[in-house]
């Protein structure tokens, strides 16, 4: 039962890849810019609302607001 899981793991893990690598190879930064893109939206977005106060919901902060919003994207 483990071999089995053991290669389907695998299996996923080699697609992920060979996806990963056919998406970011015409990028200069590749699979950096796929992890700092997000972060750097979420950064930009924190400082516009920074302008807003008040305007998130009571209980959160603004950062966790915002990345829940935007990292399931």
């Amino acid at each position: 039962m483990y071999s089995a899981l053991k290669t389907q793991l695998n299996v996923i893990k080699a697609l992920t890849i060979r996806d990963m690598q056919g998406l970011m190879s015409g990028y200069n930064y590749g699979f950096a810019w796929a992890l700092l893109e997000p972060v750097m939206f979420i950064g930009l977005m924190r400082v516009a609302r920074s302008a807003f106060k008040g305007l998130t919901p009571p209980d959160m902060p603004p950062s966790t607001f915002l990345i829940v919003g935007i990292v399931p994207f």
